[in-house]
């Protein structure tokens, strides 16, 4: 049985300071406290995390609690917390998210204005105003892989597989168990196992409001130099996401070595300029090239 309205999922690893400012915000909430719990997996970390839960857990009032698991990912972490929440809503967010005020009542309220199991909520995300965002964090967001929010526009129906962001979205509990529609735990770090996800649960019938007030912040500074990481990252996973969905990967896995050198050269000079403009000026075409050279690299990377 429910005891709560809410669930928050949240996995973490090894975010102990950003972690704290997320869940004060959630207790910061224009929301009876009452009514929403708070769910963690610690997925490994070795910053103190489990130190800094179990002192919150005692003095935060708010429902919280928390769980531990060796490092196997967010969507193994997710599940765990799945499987453990008592409310008859599960709002998943990011460990690096600071909540506004009013963001579980935003959901809440949706909800109650499309009651069918199938209806799904998705929230907005943008910067936090408490760090520096360069112009190139800016084209992330907007236009670039962070999100894709500027695609929306004034839509409040979106594509469940395009945008199914677990950083901020929310669904009945009910009908992630109907569905028996869990995170493939194959995917072992941040990339695609959101989508994966939201392609099953769309081909389940699940249909995907986007709520432009359920607004939360993200808190990560983001360098040119990590984004090319965190893209070669997506782009590894990318085969597999493939492999699950029955999709037909791009002819970047197809590429003749000539063509690979030539883009070796290509992408020295464009990285320098990228580097040149992160704070200077959004270029779209050269931070463009960038994300999708990486992108490109970390897929060729799983060829068999």
């Amino acid at each position: 049985m429910d005891n709560f309205i809410i669930s928050i999922v949240i996995p973490t690893y090894n975010r102990k300071e950003i972690l704290e400012k997320c869940l004060r915000s959630l207790r910061g909430q224009d929301f009876r406290r009452a009514d929403y719990e708070i769910i963690i997996v610690d997925d490994g970390s070795s910053d103190g995390t489990g130190t800094l839960l179990d002192k919150l857990s005692k003095g935060l009032d708010v429902a919280l609690r928390y769980f531990r698991q060796e490092n196997k990912g967010p969507a193994a972490a997710r599940n765990l917390c799945i499987k453990n929440a008592k409310g008859s809503i599960i709002l998943f967010l990011g460990d690096d998210i600071i909540a506004a005020a009013g963001l579980l009542k935003e959901h809440y309220n949706w909800h109650v204005q499309y009651p069918r199991n199938n209806y799904a909520v998705l929230g907005h995300i943008s910067w936090s105003k408490e760090i520096r965002v360069s112009p190139f964090m800016q084209w992330l967001e907007n236009g670039g892989p962070q999100f894709a929010y500027g695609q929306i526009k004034d839509k409040t129906e979106v594509d469940a597989e395009g945008f199914f962001y677990s950083s901020n979205i929310s669904l009945k509990k009910q009908f992630l168990f109907s569905s028996n529609a869990f995170f493939d735990e194959a995917f072992l770090r941040a990339a695609y196992e959101d989508m994966e996800l939201g392609h099953r649960l769309k081909k389940s019938g699940l249909i995907l409001k986007y709520n432009v007030n359920a607004l939360a912040y993200h808190e990560h500074y983001t360098p040119l130099s990590a984004a090319c990481r965190r893209m070669e990252m997506v782009g590894r996973y990318s085969r597999l996401f493939c492999e699950k969905t029955g999709s037909k990967p791009s002819d970047w896995f197809a590429r003749p070595l000539w063509r690979e050198a030539a883009s070796r050269l290509k992408f020295g000079v464009y990285y320098l300029r990228a580097k040149y403009y992160e704070t200077r000026s959004i270029r779209e075409d050269i931070f463009k090239y960038v994300m999708e050279y990486c992108f490109i690299r970390g897929a060729r990377k799983t060829r068999k």
